[in-house]
């Protein structure tokens, strides 16, 4: 199927396209389903997407991704293994966990989820895995030790 348009009512545009990723710092966490790359275990650069994000004592995030790779397994990455490709964009927290929910991704005592400006920890309860929403914020990243100069 062809349409043809009046050239006058067209405009040529260089602009790239939204990844979701102008706002993202590596201390934001990514979003379930969003695209990343990074170098597999023989050096290559492999793509995959992420299943799920928790931070670590320091603070640093550590990544959960499902490589692109046919019968690859999930691999734990930090945010300074992988480079993010495109985010993803849920309108809250409850459309994220009943997207994951219908792929078959179950919630993990630990796990950070953000969507839609709202962000929730995930805590283990007497019911199982249930979302925190006071604990919003990953922990600050520790200090990096100050090397001592003599004079």
């Amino acid at each position: 199927m062809a349409i043809a348009t009046p050239q006058h009512q067209v405009a040529a545009t260089l602009a790239a396209p939204d990844t979701g990723l102008a706002d993202w710092t590596p201390h934001s966490p990514l979003g379930y389903a969003s695209q990343v790359e990074f170098l597999d275990d023989h050096g290559e650069l492999a793509t995959g997407y992420i299943l799920r994000v928790h931070a670590r004592d320091t603070g640093e995030l550590v990544y959960r991704v499902q490589p692109d790779r046919a019968r690859s397994r999930p691999v734990d990455l930090g945010t300074v293994d992988l480079h993010p490709i495109r985010g993803t964009a849920w309108p809250s927290v409850h459309d994220l966990v009943a997207h994951r929910d219908a792929d078959g991704v179950p919630l993990r005592v630990g796990e950070l989820l953000a969507a839609g400006g709202d962000r929730a920890v995930v805590i283990d309860s007497p019911a199982g895995p249930t979302l925190n929403r006071h604990a919003v914020e990953p922990p600050e990243p520790a200090p990096s030790p100050t090397p001592a100069f003599e004079l």
